[in-house]
């Protein structure tokens, strides 16, 4: 086995220093714990029986919004904000 040089050795290491974050650790660490905290207090503060929402792009770029209502087991699937307003606005008239 071939041992690498010194001047092959303090290339590497400051390639590896040149690829470091720029970011201080600390700052990095702050983000995480904050991350985790967010985390956190949604799993102890969210109602299984709130209604999923999301939204995706169909293949023309248009968005498509889908609800889950875990109560009734009802999807709700539209293009239209104003229609799952109306959707939503419904459930809980109910």
């Amino acid at each position: 086995m071939v041992c690498p040089s010194d001047i092959h050795t303090r290339a590497t290491l400051e390639q590896i220093y040149q690829r470091s974050p720029s970011v201080p650790v600390h700052q990095l660490m702050w983000g995480f714990f904050k991350q985790v905290g967010a985390t956190l207090v949604e799993m102890l503060t969210h109602n299984p029986n709130d209604p999923h929402i999301s939204h995706y792009y169909d293949i023309e770029g248009q968005m498509i919004w889908s609800a889950y209502d875990p109560l009734t087991r009802q999807t709700f699937v539209t293009r239209s904000e104003n229609e799952l307003r109306t959707w939503l606005e419904a459930r809980y008239c109910r």
